[in-house]
């Protein structure tokens, strides 16, 4: 997979700039630690395709305390993401008259919303957007592999057995953390992965994407 490299290299910038937020967790046997990163690179540059604006380089670190208990987890806390969230925004304005946070891991919803609160009452133009699904099958499940397998087809054929999800899963995760929810990483059923489904999410999240952009713009 690749992306387009930093378009302000033209010291042209556009009136907004995307900034996508990931975290580095597992993601059950089948997908990368950097999913929720890879997910939020993708959906800015498809928005970037329909609207002229500028994408950031990611934060991969960030808010992931309900993952630990899993190897390889490498999380920065509420806190300093918040922080960190706030000094990007404080630097970009800088440069770009809105900023839109594009965050692919739910984890930090607390730490973004705070941050944004904290740099509007600067008087800054801000926005984020968090990837949502209806099914609440986003962890590692069918969701997540389909966005993945419109890129890497592999992801496909890694054996990853599904993970049933638990009416009170939300609180159970927030409280005790994932690995009290699923030896693998998974919750959710990724056999039910398709690369049609792939791109139907990518499709409908850049186009919330694209209407955020709008809003802040006056368009819509």
């Amino acid at each position: 997979m690749s992306f387009p490299r930093e378009p302000w290299t033209s010291w042209q910038p556009a009136d907004t700039v995307l900034i996508p937020v990931g975290s580095v967790e597992q993601h059950g046997p089948h997908l990368a630690f950097t999913t929720d990163t890879d997910i939020a690179q993708v959906v800015c540059a498809d928005a970037a395709e329909q609207r002229h604006v500028d994408v950031a380089p990611p934060l991969h670190f960030s808010s992931s305390g309900e993952h630990q208990g899993f190897r390889g987890v490498l999380s920065l806390g509420a806190e300093v993401t918040e922080a960190a969230i706030s000094e990007l925004i404080r630097s970009a304005r800088l440069t770009w008259r809105h900023v839109i946070i594009v965050c692919g891991h739910g984890g930090n919803h607390r730490a973004v919303m705070s941050a944004l609160r904290t740099c509007e009452s600067e008087g800054a133009s801000v926005a984020a957007w968090f990837t949502t699904e209806p099914d609440g099958d986003l962890h590692a499940g069918a969701t997540e592999t389909s966005i993945v397998a419109t890129w890497d087809l592999d992801v496909l054929e890694r054996p990853v057995d599904d993970v049933p999800i638990p009416p009170d899963w939300l609180d159970v995760w927030m409280r005790d953390g994932l690995p009290v929810l699923s030896p693998t990483g998974v919750l959710g059923e990724p056999s039910r992965a398709t690369v049609a489904q792939g791109h139907e999410t990518r499709a409908r999240w850049c186009a919330e994407v694209v209407s955020l952009i709008d809003e802040r713009e006056g368009r819509s």
